[in-house]
């Protein structure tokens, strides 16, 4: 275990490990150098183990006990497993009690995540349900208190929650988690033509329980009302649920059997994508919704969607610029029909132009990472020892930032290499280009892009200029992963292209790798040992990196199928893509695996699949100097 770093452990459900929130957030905390992740469940599939894993985070079962339910045994964590904080998902009457017991056993911090308001689902369900939805509501209240701190998740519920908890001064207490932009969703919709029928989704999960909460009688009588235009309308359902009862049910409100689907679906990744590429809009017509994470995959893709101010995700879209459009202030079905065929109307230029407005505007107000940064530095003052620590370290970064402005040449060729970007034409093989310092009239054009960019008020400047915010943030983050270094590769100069000649024609092992290296020193006794991958000096590392940023869209041959190599897959390397140094934290995940050596990684680079000789080239040339 690192010094200093805070143990976190998230506990759930089965279920409840799969689901877009506990994901995005594993992923996240997985990343800062400040914590260590661990998953406890009461039983893991094999597959769950092996995609933790690759997030460098351990899925961990909890205790066997003979008697007790699969749920209750969550309450029994392995005797072995370390825990600072304990963040631990509540669901209904069965999940997020299990706290109280940890809590006692590993002397732990107890943080609470609530998804939902209950008392407000009840408004809305039947007799026995509501009894049922108040006993769910008495119960997380207690445990609220009880913990030492709450997570909502949305707005929606942070309100309601601060609201209840204000008694007591609990209400401070109460931490509002509002989900970001899910990475994996964007860019799938690659095709925007217009077709005969407008197909819209609606969860429709739990309708049992969950009709009118849902909204789905008003979906129903809203597309009965759109007789003139061909709109179809697709309920999606969860495997284990009757379709006919709630076909049944929907023709029952005035929808045509020719107007409507509902539809099995099993919750995954790929599904989400396949479906998000088939229909035209999402809509949300909620009565109440803790927050709506469907709609939220909608958003992510660039797919139009209409939901209830009366949802967490709602609430949030309200204060963006553009997200009022995208709300609906009203129950009446009539309403929905109207601001439906709006939609409808809208060519699909415009349609795709105003998702993309909302996705730019809402991810950089809700940035999972900045919240999770936020999140981390609020655990670390419930321990002061390892705040400390992590205070030497952020002064030892500031130190670096003084020096670094000493060196001018440093900032001149970041200018170059952005120039030498943005100028370049699209669909080209950029490791076939040789990079060169930007011309005077380039850097001139380049700046008045950018002051035309400010003017118009253009999203994409807007992200760059919150990444240039955010960059002192970042450094400081990178120099506490290593405790002490003090090179951030990001802002190291820029290696000029060369041809690469002579090395070998082919590395069969790892051992061939330390051969072919160690030239210099066949006559020594000893074999030096494998050298570790983070042992690599930021100025090496530095060009390496830069090498391996630059996308090479034709044969893939940069950090995407560097990270297929080291294991990860493709879904969670578009998640690195879209940091300003996506290899660089390709290799930080990647030190946790005990094969990383830098051996090993020149072995990859010359695979014939890699085929980067001149990335593996700085390699060997840095090792030879290093073994002498």
């Amino acid at each position: 275990m690192a010094q200093g770093k805070l143990n976190v452990t998230l506990a759930t459900g089965v279920v409840g490990w799969n689901t877009t929130v506990n994901g995005q957030l594993v992923i996240e905390l997985a990343k800062h150098p400040k914590v260590k992740v661990t998953g406890l469940v009461p039983s893991s599939t094999q597959e769950q183990k092996e995609q933790a894993k690759k997030l460098n985070v351990e899925l961990v079962d909890a205790k066997e006990r003979a008697g007790f339910s699969p749920e209750e045994r969550l309450s029994f964590p392995p005797d072995n497993l370390e825990i600072d904080i304990l963040i631990i998902h509540s669901y209904g009457l069965h999940e997020g009690k299990h706290a109280q017991n940890i809590k006692e056993v590993k002397n732990c911090k107890w943080l609470h995540i609530i998804h939902t308001n209950s008392e407000e689902l009840a408004k809305f369900m039947d007799i026995p349900m509501k009894d049922e939805q108040k006993k769910e509501y008495e119960l997380q209240l207690t445990l609220c208190n009880m913990a030492d701190a709450v997570i909502a998740v949305g707005p929606k519920v942070a309100d309601a929650f601060r609201s209840a908890l204000r008694y007591g001064g609990k209400s401070k207490d109460v931490i509002n988690l509002t989900p970001g932009i899910i990475y994996e969703m964007r860019d799938i919709r690659l095709h925007h033509q217009p077709e005969e029928i407008f197909r819209i989704l609606i969860s429709a999960t739990y309708f049992a329980k969950y009709y009118k909460v849902k909204g789905l009688d008003i979906a129903a009588k809203a597309i009965s009302l759109l007789q003139e235009v061909d709109c179809y309308l697709i309920f999606l359902v969860t495997p284990n649920e009757d379709t006919e009862v709630l076909s049944k049910r929907l023709h029952e409100e005035g929808i045509d059997l020719n107007q409507f689907a509902v539809r099995h679906f099993q919750n995954s990744l790929e599904n989400w994508k396949q479906l998000l590429c088939e229909v035209n809009l999402i809509i949300m017509p909620s009565r109440t919704e803790g927050f709506g994470t469907s709609s939220l995959r909608a958003i992510s893709a660039d797919l139009p969607v209409l939901v209830s101010q009366n949802c967490g995700l709602g609430m949030a879209l309200k204060k963006l610029p553009s997200g009022g459009k995208h709300v609906v202030k009203s129950n009446d079905p009539k309403v929905w029909s109207e601001r439906i065929k709006g939609v409808l109307e809208n060519n699909p230029e415009d349609q795709l132009s105003e998702s993309k407005q909302l996705r730019q505007e809402y991810e950089e107000k809700y940035s999972w990472e900045k919240q999770c940064d936020d999140l981390v530095e609020s655990m670390l003052t419930m321990f002061p020892s390892k705040q400390e620590h992590f205070k030497q370290s952020v002064e030892h970064s500031e130190e670096f930032e003084e020096e670094r402005g000493q060196y001018p040449e440093v900032q001149q060729y970041e200018t170059e290499r952005m120039v030498y970007e943005e100028r370049m034409p699209q669909n080209v093989n950029l490791r076939s280009q040789k990079l060169r310092p930007a011309t005077e009239t380039e850097r001139k054009a380049s700046n008045e892009e950018r002051v035309d960019a400010v003017q118009k008020g253009t999203q994409e400047l807007s992200l760059d200029q919150r990444k240039i915010k955010n960059e002192r943030r970042d450094n400081k983050r990178k120099v506490e992963t290593v405790q002490g270094r003090t090179q951030e590769v990001g802002h190291m100069h820029i290696a000029v292209a060369k041809d690469v000649n002579g090395g070998f024609d082919q590395v069969d092992s790892v051992r061939a790798a330390l051969d072919g290296v160690n030239d210099n020193n066949a006559n020594k006794d000893q074999t030096p040992q494998p050298v570790k991958a983070k042992d690599i000096p930021y100025a090496i590392l530095s060009k390496v990196c830069m090498k391996l940023n630059i996308k090479d869209d034709l044969s893939f041959k940069d950090f995407r199928l560097l990270g297929e190599k080291m294991g990860f897959d493709k879904d969670f390397t578009k998640v690195l893509e879209q940091k300003n140094n996506p290899t660089y934290e390709l290799f930080q995940l990647w030190h946790a695996n005990p094969d990383s050596t830098v051996e090993w990684l020149i072995m990859i680079l010359k695979d014939d699949e890699m085929g980067r000789w001149d990335v593996a080239t700085i390699l060997e040339d840095w090792l030879k100097t290093k073994n002498k």
